[in-house]
């Protein structure tokens, strides 16, 4: 049997230069066919921004059908073995231009939206949709609406960063007035130190002086006796030493240096004082303590507490102290004490220790008692009323001590709570509605009820929710004092007094 390989057989159609289709090339042009088909379709019926939205709805109704028709013929041929390329394509193809027609739909919405929405007069229809879910259909009303609400979280802020400023401020005073009182209170012992070593220093040496003084007092007596033993003798009769004591001519001057380191007489210690009566008062009064000592008058109010203190010399028995003012004017009208004292004595000039005693131990009567701060002897106090002419609450209204102390501890929560703060502008509106100033002036009641508001009221997280319940903006004390601070709270709640 003869095996040699054929020739191939002769082309069908000859003399023609065409190549028929094999069965792979006629899937291919079948397949090209179909996508080609599909996506001609899907121009002629795709969504357009110019396209009438009921057009619209029957292009995506045709889509839609003609997904119905060729995903579940792409399924069928899936499964047949020869088709099986056919079918992947009518079903992925259908597939596809839905997601794809669906997406453009959607985009096409969203710009016909907001053309309707600044066709209206909204900037967008997102900003449309916030003003409609907060009751709001006119755009003017809205914009109106967002302003105000940036106007009061910028005031928010800004007074958040005024109490934040203020609490600085109060801090650093505070260290400075604290560093301050701890250098005085340096410079004070070290004055003390430096005092008791003065003391201990003329104590020795006075010590000293009044040894040698006694020795050449004893030595004195024991040069004059052959002197007074011979004047003794009845007359006629001398005894002659033949000495003479070369310190005869000073004998006087150290006998009077001897009488004076000697204790003097007790002073039964005699004061008097009075107001010249105006509001800006002079204190002059008399004493029998020596001249140069010094006197401090201090003027203190009895309802608050505002001081004035000024220095007094006595001078050929007399004192005066003042005018005293509250920040260089009139003392506010009430009721007053003033106090009239002397320090202790190694406080004093020389010249009157000499007289009072190193430690006032000559001093006596009701106005002296001993010094309460260590073992420095006696000090002299003497104290009387004034009252200063006038109406304390003129110009205040009704209520003043209450709307002062709940502005006032407000005040000091907005400094110590994080979450609560006191509007910049809530000052003034008080200010205006009450016709009085809130915080006062040094020196008036109103200015220590705020201060002792402010004192009294502790920064921890149960006073900061009181202050909340209290003076919050649905406060049940005086609401719209205070507002939250949006700093802390993303959703704070703002209010205006």
């Amino acid at each position: 049997m003869n095996t040699a390989p054929q020739p191939p057989a002769p082309h069908p159609i000859r003399g023609t230069g065409i190549q028929p289709l094999v069965p792979c090339q006629r899937g291919y042009w079948v397949r090209r066919g179909v996508l080609i088909a599909l996506l001609v379709l899907g121009s002629l019926l795709g969504p357009s921004e110019s396209a009438d939205p009921r057009d619209m709805s029957i292009a995506l109704a045709l889509i839609v059908m003609l997904a119905v028709v060729t995903i579940p013929i792409g399924v069928v041929l899936l499964i047949l073995r020869r088709t099986r390329s056919v079918g992947k394509m009518l079903a992925a193809g259908g597939f596809v231009y839905v997601v794809s027609f669906s997406m453009a739909g959607a985009l096409t919405h969203g710009t016909r939206n907001n053309e309707a929405a600044r066709a209206a007069g909204w900037a967008s229809w997102s900003e449309q949709q916030n003003a409609t879910a907060a009751g709001i259909t006119d755009p003017a009303t809205w914009r109106e609406k967002v302003a105000v609400e940036a106007k009061a979280e910028a005031e928010a802020r800004a007074a958040a960063e005024q109490a934040k400023a203020e609490a600085s401020r109060r801090e650093a005073e505070a260290k400075a007035a604290a560093a301050q009182k701890e250098s005085e209170a340096r410079a004070t012992a070290e004055r003390e130190r430096t005092e008791v070593a003065r003391l201990a220093a003329a104590e020795k040496a006075s010590a000293a002086q009044r040894e040698a003084e006694a020795k050449a007092a004893a030595d004195r007596q024991r040069a004059d006796e052959p002197q007074r033993i011979a004047q003794s003798k009845p007359a006629g009769v001398m005894i002659s030493t033949g000495r003479q004591d070369p310190q005869v001519g000073s004998i006087s001057n150290r006998l009077g240096s001897l009488f004076r380191s000697q204790p003097q007489s007790p002073i039964e210690v005699r004061i008097s004082a009075a107001s010249d009566g105006k509001p800006m008062p002079v204190i002059e009064g008399e004493t029998n303590l020596p001249d140069g000592a010094e006197l401090l008058v201090s003027v203190q109010k009895v309802t608050s507490r505002f001081m004035a203190q000024g220095k007094a010399p006595v001078t050929s028995g007399k004192f005066r102290a003042g005018p005293f003012s509250s920040g260089g004017g009139p003392l506010s009208p009430g009721d007053y004490e003033v106090s009239i004292s002397m320090s202790v004595a190694r406080f004093q000039p020389e010249a009157v220790q000499l007289i009072i005693g190193d430690r006032g131990q000559n001093l006596t009567g009701e106005n002296v008692k001993e010094s309460a701060i260590g073992d420095l002897g006696n000090s002299v106090s003497y104290e009387f009323s004034l009252t200063v002419p006038g109406d304390p609450e003129a110009g205040l209204p009704k209520g003043w001590r209450e709307i002062t102390t709940d502005f006032c501890t407000a005040l000091q929560a907005s400094g110590s709570c994080k979450t609560i703060r006191v509007r910049s502008d809530t000052e003034g509106k008080l200010e205006t509605k009450f016709g009085y100033k809130v915080r006062g002036t040094p020196g008036t009641d109103v200015a220590s009820i705020c201060l002792k508001a402010m004192f009294e009221f502790k920064g921890d997280a149960a006073n900061c929710a009181k202050a909340w319940e209290d003076y919050g903006c649905k406060g049940r004390r005086h609401a719209r004092l205070l507002q939250e601070s949006p700093f802390v709270k993303s959703s704070a709640l703002f209010c205006e007094y």
